[in-house]
């Protein structure tokens, strides 16, 4: 894999979603607007999926914006805290950013639900999501 930042795109009437890799930095950037979904997520997972293949071996970084998503189904959240852990051994640290107040309780909670616990973060904008990932 070369260092070239890897980008990907899914969108739907409700949902669009933009996942960029960046080998470099051992990162992966997930943008998500519109609506919440059970086919949003499960495309958020298949793109994570698919870029972290692309690099092998690597731990990476996750760095999640839904500052502007919303409604995203309990179901979906659940959906996601399992992937989360069943796949936690490639992500070093996952930082969340989320301003509405229901996105971060359920963003808590699918970390809670795939025993993620210092190694993931909420925070309400994406410069403090910068600076934890690069803490680490």
């Amino acid at each position: 894999m070369s260092s070239q930042i890897v980008e990907a795109s899914w969108s739907d009437e409700r949902t669009t979603l933009h996942s960029s890799l960046d080998p470099t930095l051992r990162r992966i950037l997930v943008v998500a607007a519109g609506h919440g979904s059970m086919d949003g997520t499960r495309a958020m997972v298949a793109q994570v999926d698919a870029l972290r293949a692309l690099v092998p071996g690597l731990v990476l970084q996750v760095l999640l914006d839904i500052t502007q998503l919303s409604g995203t189904p309990l179901r979906a959240q659940l959906t996601l805290g399992s992937w989360l852990l069943r796949s936690k051994a490639h992500f070093s640290r996952i930082a969340v950013v989320a301003t509405s107040n229901v996105e971060v309780t359920l963003a808590r909670l699918v970390f809670k639900t795939a025993g993620l616990g210092a190694s993931a973060s909420v925070v309400a904008t994406r410069e403090q999501a910068i600076n934890i990932l690069q803490r680490s």
